[in-house]
């Protein structure tokens, strides 16, 4: 397995093959079949994955958020999920939230 990662810096980091910036987060997405979003939620990182990000994933990929929830544009990634039968997603919920209606490991929406 390969490990691509996507920083501010692009800076190469132990246990990474590949390291980008976060400008070339598209093109890292590409190659994925694992996206693993491992980052705090700023105002820069809050909707990181948004539709052009999905859309640049592979219909293969599974996104595994382990960070805070509004990284992703549920919206965006509702839509992907019916549009493509994207059938691979790993959520957690925030603190206090409520679930959503995208549900992982089924494309549906409720």
């Amino acid at each position: 397995m390969k490990v691509i990662g996507a920083s501010r810096s692009g800076r190469a980091v132990p246990s990474v093959d590949r390291a980008s910036r976060v400008a070339q987060l598209h093109r890292a997405l590409a190659l994925a079949d694992f996206v693993a979003l491992v980052v705090p939620l700023t105002p820069v990182t809050r909707g990181l994955i948004d539709a052009r990000a999905l859309a640049a994933m592979r219909a293969s990929a599974w996104l595994l958020n382990i960070s805070r929830g509004a990284l992703v544009d549920e919206t965006a990634l509702a839509d992907a999920a019916h549009a493509t039968h994207r059938r691979r997603c790993a959520r957690r919920l925030s603190e206090g939230a409520a679930p959503s209606s995208i549900r992982c490991g089924d494309s549906t929406t409720r």
